[in-house]
């Protein structure tokens, strides 16, 4: 698949939530970053012909989306960020009822429900009701319906929400495989998920790309902006009112801060007027938590 966004601008009364979106997506995964407010949920409704573009429009495999109707909407695979999936429901039959909806082939749906509830670790837990299952289980759940039937476009919004770090990894691993044949798109704020399996990654503000590129690129970019502050308790409360802080820790008797910033921190003139502060200085590798801070408070 194909999926080709072209100046999509998407406007609510006065407020323009989506600003000339333009770009074009094939099989792989995609990180959408950016605050609340930035365009994301926008985007992937109008991607999934939940909501009718202003102007601009979305094709697949050349044709426009609004063409072609259910046959589109058939390839599409969503997980979204609410988790108020029908309660008394058991696991198995949700994604049964889900198979259900999607009008899938009952003589395989049994073997890729078998399949996908073992790959999300909830093969044990099929009989429990959903109502019953943490925060972490309902996201693998909506993650193995947004896996049924093979989509070739999945749509997940926040997808390790709630989830602990060992079911992060293992989500991860999954939505890396599949990604080698789908288009993926992700929106989320977990910024490390994304950091080793996107194929690219597209900052939102405004409505509007911002940056976009792979990961590393965009890392690579931002080198000599990145810099840890050793200081002491004095000095930290000057680099915290003055830098954008990323990080910080304490390390024995001193205190570690990651920064982002334009110029080295603290030069000589900077360290005479802090006064009585402490600090060393050395600059780091970038990442994505970086790179996000920097364009975003």
């Amino acid at each position: 698949m194909k999926l080709e966004c072209r100046n999509l601008t998407k406007d609510y009364k006065k407020t323009r939530a989506l600003d000339g979106f333009t770009f074009e997506f094939t099989p792989g995964i995609y990180g959408l970053l950016g605050p609340n407010g930035a365009g994301k949920t926008t985007l992937m409704n109008l991607i999934t012909d939940n909501l009718k573009p202003t102007s601009g429009e979305v094709l697949c495999d050349g044709m426009p989306i609004k063409e072609l109707g259910s046959a589109y909407r058939a390839k599409i695979g969503f997980m979204p960020q609410q988790q108020n999936i029908y309660p008394a429901f058991t696991v198995e039959r949700f994604l049964w009822y889900m198979a259900g909806l999607k009008d899938l082939d009952k003589n395989t749906v049994e073997g890729d429900i078998k399949q996908l509830l073992e790959q999300v670790n909830l093969y044990e837990d099929r009989k429990k009701r959903l109502g019953e299952l943490s925060g972490g289980m309902k996201q693998r759940a909506l993650l193995a319906q947004a896996l049924l039937g093979k989509p070739e476009l999945i749509i997940l919004d926040e997808p390790t929400a709630g989830v602990d770090p060992k079911e992060r990894i293992q989500m991860r691993n999954i939505i890396s495989r599949v990604g080698f044949e789908s288009i993926i798109i992700i929106a989320t704020h977990v910024v490390p998920d994304i950091q080793f399996i996107a194929k690219e990654v597209l900052l939102l503000a405004k409505g509007r790309v911002i940056k976009e590129g792979a990961p590393g690129v965009l890392c690579r970019g931002m080198q000599g902006k990145v810099f840890e502050i050793t200081t002491d308790d004095a000095g930290f409360e000057i680099v915290n009112n003055t830098y954008k802080v990323v990080n910080v820790y304490k390390d024995e008797d001193v205190i570690r801060v990651r920064v982002v910033s334009d110029t080295v921190p603290l030069s000589e003139e900077g360290k005479e007027a802090a006064g009585q502060g402490f600090f060393t200085v050395c600059e780091v590798k970038p990442d994505l938590e970086d790179l996000y801070l920097y364009h975003f408070e």
